[in-house]
């Protein structure tokens, strides 16, 4: 795998951090040259194979109860692991207030191609809605940041192998580190006009009874642990059973991504069908 210095520098960091505390299931680096070596000129991480296939994830696959179940708790328990490595960083609210604004300049220069400057501000006057005063000054914690179907790899049983792809892993304050993995989130299907330009957002076609129930057991792998371990665990269950989550997810995602940024705007900072 071949990355930038800064990006290879970055991943090789959380996983080393991973190794040493011996979080299970995330795949282990065996080597790396964050400037590259004699025969490959540029940055590298040679990681240790994984040993079965991607996550098929949809409302029929698997089709198995117990299956689903047995990885999305294997997916909350490594979630919550990774809530070991922390360090301190900026408040939550001026960590989410930075990057607004920087879309506001960019959007007032004509540089941010998520659209106009008024999007940007108004996901900025949602700030208050979101943000949870008594978690300002938590630690930053790891994410693993893309917790979807290709990079989860299980075996025949649906044993959870690997966690792979630290690509966009980050350090992200806690509050806004509680999200549900991608493979459980109400992604928007895109409408396109004839000529195949998107026109608007379909925020229900995720949103499914079978959807609902797998929330639902993820959300309770959580508490369960949250509540016998408390501290930083007992704060994530918390913000992620906040009635408002998905909408915040959205918002949250949409300071970082031009895709989420888009179908925000597009609804009006208020999705529909993400109860």
């Amino acid at each position: 795998m071949v990355f930038s210095p800064s990006d290879s520098s970055k991943q090789v960091e959380y996983l080393k951090a991973i190794e040493s505390l011996n979080i299970a299931r995330f795949q282990k680096l065996i080597d790396y040259e964050i400037y590259g070596n004699q025969l490959i000129h540029a940055p590298f991480m040679a990681m240790e194979w994984a040993d079965g296939e991607s996550l098929h994830w949809t409302d029929t696959s698997p089709a198995n109860l117990s299956h689903r179940q047995k990885i999305i708790q294997a997916i909350a328990e490594a979630t919550l692991d990774l809530l070991q490595i922390q360090r301190p960083g900026d408040s939550a609210k001026k960590y989410i207030t930075s990057r607004i604004n920087g879309k506001i300049g960019r959007a007032l220069g004509g540089k941010y191609a998520g659209g106009g400057v008024e999007g940007c501000r108004k996901q900025l006057d949602l700030l208050d809605e979101f943000w949870e005063p008594d978690l300002n000054i938590a630690q930053h914690v790891l994410i693993h940041g893309d917790l979807s179907d290709t990079n989860i790899i299980v075996n025949g049983s649906s044993d959870v192998k690997k966690i792979i792809d630290l690509g966009w892993s980050d350090m992200v304050p806690l509050q806004f580190a509680a999200v549900y993995p991608r493979f459980l989130t109400y992604q928007p299907a895109e409408v396109c006009s004839d000529n195949g330009g998107v026109v608007s957002f379909d925020w229900s076609v995720k949103h499914t009874t079978i959807m609902m129930r797998d929330r639902a057991f993820y959300l309770d792998c959580i508490k369960q642990r949250a509540y016998s371990e408390a501290g930083i665990a007992l704060d994530f269950y918390k913000v992620l059973n906040r009635h408002d989550e998905s909408r915040r997810y959205w918002w949250f995602r949409a300071v970082h991504q031009l895709d989420a940024h888009r179908a925000m705007v597009a609804c009006d900072w208020d999705p529909g069908h993400t109860g």
